[in-house]
């Protein structure tokens, strides 16, 4: 058969109302937050899935903060690259346990309950998603330890990684 037959076949003869739409599933409401609302599109005018408040003007903050210490890891991660070559395969393991290690997937209290809490308060990026968290689904004020916290490992982990960069800068020539 033609696949342009086919084509025009579904783009003539397929057609999706709102009223189609499958009910969601009870699973998906229990795992995604309550702000989240499950309403078909146009069944309410300005719709808006996320409650924003006030807590939204930190955005820019958290974004900067965030593209600080990506650049100082990035920095320090590269120069080990020309030093290490496996660095590539290091970096892929340790950011499938560091992803496992942010309570992303999972509640927070579940790593608190287990005893593990003291890996959520060395861990930067559980302070960054947390603070994302409370602005973007709660609407909430992050909490301004997390902030503090995140803000001077952001800081540090910039000038770690360019102070690294810049002192083997002079070696990459050799090693390429």
């Amino acid at each position: 058969q033609d696949p342009d037959e086919v084509t025009r076949h579904f783009q003539t003869d397929v057609t999706f109302n709102d009223s189609d739409a499958p009910p969601v599933d009870p699973t998906v409401k229990r795992v995604v937050p309550p702000t989240v609302e499950f309403t078909p599109p146009g069944e309410h005018e300005n719709y808006f899935p996320l409650d924003l408040g006030p807590p939204i003007v930190l955005l820019p903050l958290l974004l900067f903060l965030q593209c600080i210490f990506t650049v100082g890891l990035g920095f320090f991660l590269s120069t080990l690259n020309v030093f290490i070559r496996d660095t590539v395969h290091l970096v892929g393991v340790g950011i499938v346990v560091w992803m496992f290690g942010t309570p992303i997937f999972y509640p927070a209290a579940m790593v608190e309950a287990a005893q593990f809490g003291w890996l959520l308060d060395i861990n930067p990026m559980h302070w960054l998603i947390d603070s994302y968290r409370m602005i973007l689904l709660h609407s909430q004020w992050p909490d301004p330890i997390f902030l503090g916290k995140f803000a001077a490992a952001s800081v540090l982990m910039f000038f770690v990684g360019a102070k690294f960069f810049r002192t083997q800068r002079s070696k990459f020539p050799d090693l390429l």
